[in-house]
């Protein structure tokens, strides 16, 4: 397996909220793994502990799984609910987005709340997570362009995130891939930047060559003038070159 992953403030931020997670296990000859990216709503009371929060319970759940079946959509629920109670409690607001890539062997699931995405290759790169933005609902309901959802502003109102609104919306999938297959799971200040054709010329890179793309792919945004938190981790089980 290979893996390469990155994280920094941006140009113009304090500090970083983004949190993220990376886990890989042998468990009964199988190939279990995690790998999940948390963007701190940046408009909420503290979108840093929302996003720690959320890594902290995921990396409890991975160990867990190690041994037992886990209900994913069920753990993010519960974990939705316990931040969620936490703000009522406190007269605060904690928000976080995230996007989370589980895996056994050839079989994965994701789950995602937010605008953090998750994209697979296979060949080529695709994008598996679903935007859950204002301009994204806007173009969904068709009643704006392609064009204009690439230019909105709305792109960044976040629609859903955890912990802040009592009810949650979760975006699914599951499906197969082959271990020279690669996953990149990325904040939106990765995906702000660059293009999908810029991201699958950077993951064909890591595939082939094993190279630090992820680091790469943060600096070529911070280049090209990202000003919020970015992180970036792509993975994939084929062997290191």
């Amino acid at each position: 397996m290979k893996y390469s992953y990155y994280s920094d403030k941006g140009n113009h931020k304090k500090r970083n909220e983004d949190a993220f997670e990376l886990h890989i296990a042998t468990c009964a000859n199988r190939m279990r793994g995690m790998i999940a990216v948390c963007d701190g709503v940046s408009t909420s009371d503290d979108g840093l502990y929302a996003s720690r929060f959320v890594i902290s319970k995921l990396h409890e759940l991975f160990e867990r799984w190690k041994e037992y079946s886990l209900d994913w959509r069920h753990e993010v629920n519960k974990i939705h609910e316990e931040l969620y109670e936490q703000g009522k409690c406190s007269y605060k607001r904690f928000g976080t987005t995230l996007s989370l890539f589980c895996f056994e062997d050839d079989s994965y699931h994701i789950l995602q709340v937010g605008d953090s995405r998750i994209y697979l290759y296979q060949d080529t790169l695709r994008q598996l997570s679903v935007d859950q933005t204002l301009a994204q609902q806007k173009y969904n309901n068709q009643t704006i362009s392609l064009e204009q959802l690439y230019e909105s502003d709305e792109r960044h109102i976040l629609t859903q995130c955890i912990g802040i609104t009592k009810r949650l919306s979760i975006v699914e999938d599951s499906g197969t891939w082959d271990k020279q297959d690669g996953v990149l799971v990325c904040s939106d200040g990765i995906s702000n930047q660059l293009s999908i054709s810029m991201l699958n010329e950077h993951m064909r890179l890591f595939l082939s060559e094993g190279s630090d793309e992820a680091r790469q792919l943060g600096e070529e945004a911070l280049a090209l003038g990202e000003h919020d938190n970015l992180t970036a981790i792509l993975f994939s089980r084929g062997d290191s070159v």
